[in-house]
């Protein structure tokens, strides 16, 4: 009798635990619903844990919370690898309209103001973020969208812009490719939770949480692809394994996933700037062509008021390159790799502004001793036209402008290989078409009155728009003044229309300013 009262005084004891064990598991379980409603994935995985813990199982109704929270935090509509947390710094709700509407208002005063500067677009976008919110990682779209606009010379990498933001506001990103492949391991462990729940539950849990995980997980599925490929390219290219990275992200690649696509090309852009660098870097510098010296008439008289004043002008032997720099040539310089969404086209012009092509003249004339500059403007038109051997065409080096001309279109569209049409009489091309090429000047309508009879003329003096008088060094940088600051400033650039026309910066189509080396004698 003795022993079936200690028994029975056990089986209350476990079944009174038993009980606390379920009490606090609905505790918990409320918890991670509080968390997940609070727009905090993270919390709310730690609570489950503990839940399916205490109960020492799960069921539908946790496994399916599990599921929504890793979606969110992970964001199945977008493999990036930023952090929710970071995006949630900027903002904290659902709805973005506003962002929308700064976007817009800016977008719409961008030619009045003459552009506002990179740094005062990104605190556009933290007033508008933190005011309306974005806590979806998968409107970062808007974000690349936004910041890309906020260039004030030209289009330069949206992924500048976001790391002004990131060093600013000290947001967190992981960049390196263990973070990628800790992404790249959690869609596929949140892809078999997804599979698992849908086998184990799909006849019995309701039907719209059913729907709910069966279109996260067909979301998955083409992120998911080759997963183990990705994962091992990731590493190929962390221990700068770049051929092998190139074949085991080929195979993600052919396979339908665009993740592994994209990390592809950059395994292949890495190879080249890694262990093509020199050649790269040498042929860039065996295309310069020698300008001889001469006089010519710079100007024309049928045009707008700032060209209207041909003039008699002389300059010295210089060196001129064949191309503008291209993309390939510019990441080989200043190793690092830029991708550009579906651009592949490596030997396409760099674009970028004039602070940033600055800083990669300067790079690379560490890199080969050489002193390399941007070309004045007279120099410049001086090679358009031919130099000593013009045959006076209209475009450079044809009457027809079909045969030396890249038309590129005002969204930026339409920007091709350098070289694609036939050169001038030098053996230049592109001087007119496809972008726009800096000048070494400052910009100055009535320069062109100043200069008559001059040598080596150059607009390195200028009075702005504060009325203050700025100087250019013998760089083409701005003395005292601040790069954030440079939008503000007009520059000579040339070549999208006729070879004696003048274009200034605020005249360019955003995204189409590039640029090619000079050398002067």
């Amino acid at each position: 009798m003795k022993r079936y009262l200690t028994i029975i005084i056990i089986i209350i004891l476990f079944a009174s635990e038993s009980h606390a064990q379920d009490a606090l598991a609905k505790l918990e379980y409320q918890d991670a619903e509080t968390a997940y409603q609070n727009d905090n994935y993270s919390k709310a995985l730690e609570h489950l844990e503990a839940t399916k813990k205490l109960l020492g199982s799960t069921n539908a109704t946790i496994m399916y919370l599990e599921i929504s929270a890793k979606d969110k935090l992970l964001n199945t509509n977008n493999t990036s690898s930023y952090t929710h947390e970071s995006l949630k710094q900027l903002c904290n709700d659902n709805n973005f309209s506003l962002i929308t509407f700064y976007f817009d208002v800016t977008k719409s005063i961008y030619p009045a103001v003459g552009g506002i500067n990179e740094t005062q677009y990104v605190e556009f976008i933290i007033k508008a973020g933190n005011q309306s919110g974005m806590s979806n990682i998968n409107k970062e779209e808007l974000m690349y969208q936004a910041l890309t606009e906020a260039a004030t010379e030209v289009k330069t990498s949206a992924d500048t812009h976001i790391k002004k933001i990131i060093e600013k506001h000290n947001l967190k990103r992981s960049t390196n490719n263990s973070s990628e492949i800790d992404l790249i391991e959690k869609l596929v462990s949140l892809d078999k939770l997804s599979k698992k729940y849908l086998k184990n539950f799909q006849n019995t849990a309701p039907l719209d949480k059913t729907k709910v995980v069966y279109e996260i997980q067909q979301k998955l599925q083409p992120r998911v692809i080759e997963s183990d490929a990705i994962i091992q390219g990731l590493k190929a290219i962390k221990a700068k394994q770049y051929t092998n990275a190139i074949i085991l992200l080929e195979k993600a690649c052919k396979a339908g996933n665009e993740f592994g696509c994209m990390k592809r090309e950059e395994a292949y852009l890495w190879d080249q700037i890694t262990n093509h660098k020199d050649e790269i870097i040498q042929n860039l510098v065996n295309n310069m062509v020698l300008v001889e010296g001469g006089t010519f008439v710079m100007g024309m008289e049928r045009y707008d008021n700032d060209n209207k004043t041909p003039h008699s002008v002389t300059l010295t032997d210089f060196y001129i390159n064949k191309y503008e720099v291209t993309r390939l040539e510019w990441m080989a310089v200043m190793e690092e790799v830029e991708t550009d969404g579906n651009n592949k086209c490596y030997d396409c012009p760099k674009v970028s502004s004039r602070y940033e092509i600055l800083t990669f003249i300067d790079k690379l004339n560490e890199k080969t001793g050489r002193s390399f500059i941007l070309p004045t403007e007279a120099q410049w038109e001086f090679a358009a036209t031919g130099g000593n051997e013009s045959e006076g065409f209209e475009f450079a080096g044809s009457n027809n402008k079909e045969e030396v001309y890249v038309i590129m279109y005002l969204n930026g569209k339409g920007i091709t290989s350098v070289g694609s049409k036939k050169p001038n009489e030098l053996g230049l091309y592109d001087m007119n078409g496809n972008v726009n090429d800096m000048c070494l000047d400052f910009y100055d309508g009535d320069f062109y009155k100043k200069s008559k009879n001059s040598i080596n003329p150059i607009c390195n003096q200028i009075k702005n728009w504060d009325k203050k008088k700025y100087e250019l060094d013998s760089k083409g940088y701005i003395k005292g003044v601040d790069k954030t600051l440079y939008g503000k400033f007009k520059f000579s650039i040339r070549g999208t229309t006729k070879s004696k026309v003048r274009l200034k910066t605020e005249e360019a189509i955003k995204s189409v300013i590039g640029f090619r080396l000079a050398e002067n004698q």
